[in-house]
């Protein structure tokens, strides 16, 4: 069963810990501040197609929205995606230039 008050607190969890606003996560969205609040506040039904992009805009997974499961932190993928969680785009970009780099000097010196 999907339990709609834990989506909602997991928006409002997973919002506050990359540092947005209701606004600018509705901005993100194409709706306001009030809606995010609605969402929030579990006053407003949620559609696959908003959790889909509620999942894409805080870096989550949709999964993780839905049912509270946290990626695996057994396997280097889960690993990683877990240090990127709650960094910006102009972060997550910055290490992804570094992790380019990287590989290419260990590429260059096999």
């Amino acid at each position: 069963m999907i339990d709609e008050r834990s989506i909602a607190k997991r928006i409002r969890e997973e919002r506050r810990k990359i540092g947005i606003s209701q606004d600018c996560l509705g901005k993100k969205l194409g709706v306001d501040g009030f809606y995010i609040s609605k969402l929030e506040n579990n006053k407003k039904g949620l559609s696959l197609n908003m959790i889909a992009e509620i999942s894409t805009a805080l870096h989550v997974s949709a999964d993780y929205l839905i049912f509270g499961n946290e990626l695996r932190t057994d396997c280097l993928e889960g690993r990683t995606a877990n240090v990127l969680r709650g960094c910006s785009d102009h972060e997550r970009q910055i290490i992804y230039e570094a992790v380019c780099a990287l590989k290419q000097i260990l590429v260059n010196n096999r």
